[in-house]
């Protein structure tokens, strides 16, 4: 017989943990990050220096780092990021604009 074994954390309590909302400097330098890999990357390849993107972009090292610990969480950002936009544009409209902001009948 196989016994269920478990992860034991020493947080014992059961309340939900709540995260932090992320600042929106922050969202801002990911956005920036994000923007300057692309425009580096396709110039100078994907090898190009960790702190040119940094430099270029405007932010510290660290900050860049502590976003994307290595170039693979870059890359990865950044296909995550060419993906969703790319679903946004291919969304069907939204219907309800159409009736006034009210879901029309029949769906």
């Amino acid at each position: 017989m196989l016994c269920e074994t478990r992860l034991m954390t020493a947080r014992t309590s059961r309340k939900p943990v709540r995260r932090r909302a992320v600042r929106r400097d922050a969202l801002v330098n990911r956005e920036k990050i994000l923007t300057v890999a692309a425009e580096l990357m396709g110039r100078r390849g994907r090898n190009v220096a960790l702190a040119d993107i940094a430099e270029a972009a405007g932010v510290g090292i660290g900050t860049l780092y502590r976003g994307y610990p290595d170039r693979t969480a870059l890359l990865h950002a950044r296909s995550a990021l060419v993906i969703a936009c790319a679903a946004a544009r291919c969304a069907p409209p939204d219907r309800r604009r159409h009736y006034g902001g009210r879901q029309p009948t029949g769906a």
